[in-house]
């Protein structure tokens, strides 16, 4: 769905910080990685103003991996 979307990198990159959130939610911190790693990769390729939902979803991701 996210590579299919026509949208901004930031939408893509939104709808999996929050499909992690809710992961989180759920304790499945192993999705959770996966998520916000995957909209990180999307955030740094295809956005070079996108520094702050890297420098939050980079945030999020260390305090899941430190659970």
């Amino acid at each position: 769905m996210i590579y299919t979307s026509k949208g901004p990198c930031e939408e893509g990159a939104n709808m999996l910080t929050n499909i992690a959130n809710i992961h989180e939610q759920e304790q499945e911190y192993a999705l959770v990685e996966e998520d916000l790693e995957e909209s990180l990769r999307i955030l740094t390729d295809s956005c070079g103003r996108c520094s702050l939902w890297v420098g939050f979803n980079l945030n999020t991701l260390g305090l899941v991996q430190s659970k």
